[in-house]
């Protein structure tokens, strides 16, 4: 879990991730518990990767549902907006521009970015970076 994100407005950050590693990003609020997988509840977001069979399998998680969205080009940098005025977390596959899904979330107390890899393996990500020009507001 990162540092809390106390600001009203926009936010964006990416994490440079390995597409044979098994991956959750996205945010939470505090009180999360941290015994449970990111999105398994009303108090997280998250987009999920899986990788078997040398398939790869993309869930974006809150509550335990996720809507059916197929994603044919595997992100390696995912762009992540973080929209507290209009309450969206987007997600972005930054290396070919393309939009992967928004979530409509209410948001009445601040969030912490959250990373979770299954296995041993590295994240990348960079904060303060700015949002990119092909990035608009779903």
């Amino acid at each position: 879990m990162g540092n809390l994100i106390p600001v009203r407005g926009r936010h964006y950050w990416e994490v440079e991730v390995d597409e044979h590693l098994d991956y959750m990003v996205g945010v939470a609020f505090e009180d999360v518990p941290r015994q449970e997988d990111l999105g398994a509840n009303c108090l997280s977001w998250c987009m999920r990767h899986t990788w078997a069979s040398s398939r790869h399998k993309y869930e974006f998680l809150h509550n335990k549902m996720t809507p059916d969205i197929r994603i044919t080009v595997s992100p390696r940098k995912i762009g992540i907006l973080l929209d507290y005025e209009n309450s969206k977390l987007s997600f972005f596959n930054v290396d070919i521009s393309q939009h992967l899904y928004t979530f409509s979330c209410q948001l009445p107390q601040f969030v912490h970015p959250c990373f979770s890899l299954e296995k041993p393996g590295c994240l990348k990500i960079h904060n303060g970076v700015s949002m990119p020009k092909h990035i608009t507001f779903y």
